[in-house]
């Protein structure tokens, strides 16, 4: 992955959008159009002074499992700002959300996977470093029943963010 990206051409996607600099542009993002809970996700992260998102998507799949069930997959792509090139940081939020995840009651009809990549960040020349994909399913009888499954996960990543544990990586200035 690398940062800033274009996509030019594509009609099912579009180029990266820096919300931490620019959020009046969060509404140019089509994945959120029909579902607001990814958008307020996307604000909240970007919110955090230590935070960045790279990208987000989802998907309504068309079929259904053996119980008659669809599912929504989603992720957002996010970075710690300042620390991107220190991959521990990404590494003590995966022991603190796993931890967290442990504990908390959660639908079996939703599924968390979290990616620690490497990626390039362009701009003042090429830096490599690090970013986390935060992947989310969701089952349902409907497409609306498996966001609602979704946004437990998405609520779970803010509120691991959020915590006293993370505060000085996030709130790193």
């Amino acid at each position: 992955m690398s940062v800033p990206y274009l996509r030019r051409g594509d009609p099912n996607s579009h180029d990266y959008i820096d919300l931490k600099a620019n959020p009046e542009q969060i509404d140019l993002l089509p994945e959120v159009k029909d579902w607001p809970e990814l958008k307020t996700a996307l604000q909240t992260i970007n919110g955090f002074s230590g935070l960045r998102t790279l990208g987000c998507a989802h998907w309504l799949s068309p079929e259904l499992d053996e119980q008659k069930r669809t599912f929504v997959s989603s992720y957002i792509q996010f970075c710690f700002d300042k620390l991107r090139t220190d991959v521990r940081v990404n590494y003590s939020l995966y022991h603190l959300l796993s931890g967290q995840l442990f504990q908390a009651t959660l639908s079996d009809d939703l599924r968390i996977e979290m990616e620690i990549r490497r990626t390039a960040f362009n701009g003042d020349g090429m830096t490599l470093g690090w970013s986390v994909d935060y992947n989310v399913w969701g089952r349902g009888f409907t497409h609306d029943d498996g966001r609602k499954i979704a946004n437990v996960a998405y609520d779970q990543l803010l509120q691991c963010l959020g915590s006293e544990q993370l505060s000085p990586w996030v709130k790193a200035a």
